[in-house]
């Protein structure tokens, strides 16, 4: 079990360095990536898929995404 935890690291390490900045907003969202990509990466260890970088790389895209959706709500609103 101890063997499972270590493996999963390195995405939410790669998910800090894409969203990090220096803002308490900026550790809402990259919490948010670190914990998707964590659940992605405990997904793929059950289903038994190699899964690699693709946790980090599917939690960030959806981050982002909802990033750009919030701020395109904001600029319809003042419109």
């Amino acid at each position: 079990l101890g063997d499972v935890y270590k493996r999963q690291g390195y995405n939410g390490v790669l998910c800090s360095i894409a969203l990090g900045n220096k803002n308490l907003k900026s550790l809402v969202w990259t919490s948010c990536s670190v914990l998707l990509s964590v659940v992605l990466q405990i997904i793929g260890m059950n289903l038994e898929i190699t899964t690699l970088t693709a946790p980090f790389v599917i939690s960030v895209w959806v981050i982002m995404g909802i990033q750009k959706l919030m701020i395109l709500q904001q600029y319809t609103k003042r419109f």
